[in-house]
């Protein structure tokens, strides 16, 4: 069984008198400053532990939110459960000096309509008296929960189902913050003690008609929100009704034009006073060679301080109302200080692995996060959530920050991607056939075992394999409200390997064991079944919905040889290219079935990989975007380009068979060896070396 720990500790004496060792302290820190502390780590607040749970090791157990009073004298989290891929969602709250309880104690819904829900609309007041949820119907869309009161103080009926509208937030008045969920157009506030109610037009506040925001990020009270959208972040004053930009991304995607598609903001992250924010801009694609930045902000002056490539993970809720903003990397914790422009380390606190959801109060007191030990009794695993205070950051060790500032006025009037006066990709010739490797494995086929009985009439096979793996999808023609339609089955080759059974999932079970082999197996809540084990080198699985345990294996059991699988290859009918723009380039990668072919090229010499792919299926994807064009080809078939910035591709086409050649490499090579015109021109160079 399980166990839940519930601890609530005293806080030590400094974060007691916080008024003292505070944000008021803070306030007095000299500009200029380089306080450096070189005392040991014991005069400073050591972390107190307000919530254990234990768990099973073979279990997923994680937290997936914590938000506090500015003051952290109100705090909502929530964890997740994964126990036999079933996932239980839990919400808790702690206030006062009460010990953390599930806020669905506080719903005044019977027990039963309780069961199996999830809490959701969770928000808390800055001044942590009000709480909203909702984790029943008898809860209607939310109710508020005075922490004070100790009672359910309001009811709010759902809106009109052809107005959906996300609650924001509730103000210290009992206002709440909402906003229609699907575009982020509208704003409302509604003070519940009146029900008198103000909206106002986004689109019209920053004069864009078609603007997009994907979130709304609440502050000051509800005098001021922040319109996080992917192009722009706006500060929207709702007593002036003004929109302010904080930043315009357009000056960004013309430096980088032709590196990639776009830069974004993301990641908002705004102080309760609505004074300090912070956010990251980045390259859409994911690739952090072309642009990333941590980008700090002053709302009242309007500045901007940007880092490059910082090697920093940001909290959950960062930011507090003196600017700080929490950092971690691998092994630490820091406060950068956004008026300051200064880095604390925040000693007795070690970041693990696992510890995602830091949460800085709004008065900048307390951290608040969460972190897993390994040494919890009889062989469990455990989750801790701790609260740190923290004392006046004058006495804090001052550290440099491990990113380069970035010079914005100079970065922005560099020229954008060019080519360079690099000669561009040299073409080698491919040594290893491929089509001889294809064959080999298909050949392999026939020395392995695949079942020949089913639960139901069988449809279709197909069959499927790669270097040292094969598998099988098994359509089966059952009733059309059954889910007993599909198997799939696998068989790895990990002969000679140390871990062999890499195929059987952790959270299967020993069923039984004969003839020396041990037979996995699971039969999970949703009707989802699996069976694995491992036999002379070779790793077996067998997975089904709405399968019943007998007849799982009774598949296995009926496991035989039947010749190659699938048993016709048209692979004469197709070619691969000859030439590829690496040296010494390797398959590393084959995934085949009788319909198509997929080849992995790469080399350890060359920062290019080559992805090849035959179909006489339906059209790959993007062969027909707007974005892609005609090219021609020396060879009989159709050409077409598609620019993508992270994957530029090459489609060919000659009646039967779509071709696709996929270049995987980062856009500084691109520019090193001549820019995208001189890669374009490789790939198609490729495709008509293909014989």
């Amino acid at each position: 069984m399980r166990k839940i720990f519930l601890f609530f500790c005293v806080l030590v004496l400094s974060a007691c008198s916080s008024d003292e060792s505070g944000a008021e302290n803070r306030n007095q820190e000299g500009e200029g400053e380089s306080a450096v502390n070189d005392g040991d780590a014991e005069d400073f607040p050591e972390p107190e532990t307000i919530f254990t749970y234990e768990y099973n090791e073979d279990d997923d157990y994680e937290f997936r939110n914590i938000e506090s009073a500015t003051d952290a004298s109100t705090v909502l989290f929530s964890t997740e459960e994964k126990i036999k891929r079933e996932e239980t969602r839990t919400h808790y709250i702690k206030y006062g000096d009460n010990d953390p309880v599930d806020l669905k104690e506080l719903s005044e819904a019977d027990e039963e309509e309780l069961k199996d829900r999830r809490c959701r609309e969770t928000e808390v007041s800055p001044d942590g008296q009000y709480v909203t949820f909702s984790c029943a119907d008898d809860d209607n869309w939310f109710v508020v929960y005075d922490t004070e009161a100790e009672e359910i103080v309001h009811r709010e009926e759902e809106p009109d189902p052809f107005h959906s509208l996300s609650l924001l937030g509730i103000s210290d008045d009992m206002d709440v913050f909402m906003s229609d969920t699907l575009e982020n157009k509208e704003l409302i506030i509604k003070d519940l003690k009146s029900d008198d109610t103000e909206e106002f037009d986004i689109p019209e506040l920053v004069g864009e008609e078609n603007a997009l925001f994907n979130s709304i990020h609440p502050a000051d009270s509800g005098s001021k929100f922040f319109l996080e959208g992917p192009y722009g972040l706006f500060m929207l004053d709702t007593e002036s009704k003004e929109a302010k930009e904080i930043m315009d991304v357009s000056p960004y995607e013309d430096r980088f034009e032709g590196d990639t598609d776009e830069i974004h903001i993301t990641n908002v992250h705004v102080s309760p006073n609505g004074q300090y924010a912070f956010f990251l801009m980045s390259d859409s694609s994911g690739h952090d060679d072309v642009y990333r930045s941590f980008n700090f902000v002053d709302v009242e002056s309007g500045d901007v301080t940007a880092y490059t490539d910082p090697d920093y993970k940001w909290g959950h809720n960062p930011v507090d109302n003196e600017g700080n903003v929490a950092l971690k990397d691998g092994e630490n914790l820091f406060l950068y200080n956004i008026g300051k422009d200064k880095t604390r380390h925040i000693p007795n606190m070690e970041p693990g692995v696992r510890t995602d959801r830091i949460t800085l109060s709004g008065d900048g007191n307390t951290l608040l996060y969460e972190d897993q030990i390994d040494d919890a009794s009889d062989g469990k695993k455990a989750y801790e959530l701790y609260e740190l205070a923290i004392d006046d950051l004058s006495d804090y060790e001052e550290v440099a920050f491990d990113a380069e500032k970035e010079n914005t006025e100079e970065l922005l009037s560099e020229a954008g991607a060019g080519a360079s006066d690099n000669d561009g990709f040299d073409l080698h010739p491919v040594k290893e056939d491929a089509s001889e490797l294809i064959e080999q494995e298909w050949e392999a086929s026939a020395d392995v075992p695949f079942p020949s009985i089913f639960p139901e009439k069988v449809d279709s096979i197909i069959s499927y394999f790669s270097l040292d793996s094969h598998s099988q999808t098994i359509l089966m023609d059952s009733d059309e409200l059954s889910s007993r339609n599909e198997l799939e089955f696998e068989a790895n080759d990990y002969t000679g390997d140390e871990n062999q059974d890499i195929c059987i999932a952790d959270d299967l079970e020993l069923e039984k064991t004969e003839d020396g082999i041990e037979y996995y197996f699971y039969l999970f809540s949703n009707d989802e079944a699996e069976l694995a084990f491992v036999d002379d080198g070779w790793c077996y699985a067998l997975k089904g919905d709405g399968i019943t345990k007998d007849e799982m294996f009774d598949v296995i059991d009926s496991m035989e040889t039947q010749g190659k699988q699938p048993e016709e290859f048209l692979l004469d009918e197709v070619g691969f290219p000859a030439e590829l723009p690496m040296q010494n380039p390797e398959i590393g990668r084959i995934y085949s079935s009788d319909s198509f072919y997929v080849l992995g090229y790469g080399s350890d010499q060359d920062d290019i990989a080559i992805e090849v792919k035959v179909d006489n299926g339906s059209e790959p994807d993007f062969f027909d975007d707007d974005d892609t064009e005609s090219v021609e080809l020396d060879i009989d078939m159709e050409g077409y380009y598609y620019d993508d910035i992270d994957k530029p591709r090459l489609f060919m086409y000659d009646g039967d068979y779509y071709y696709t050649i996929i270049a995987k490499i980062d856009s500084d090579e691109i520019k090193a060896r001549g820019g995208r015109d001189k890669l374009k021109e490789t790939l198609i160079e490729v495709g008509n070396s293909v014989e």
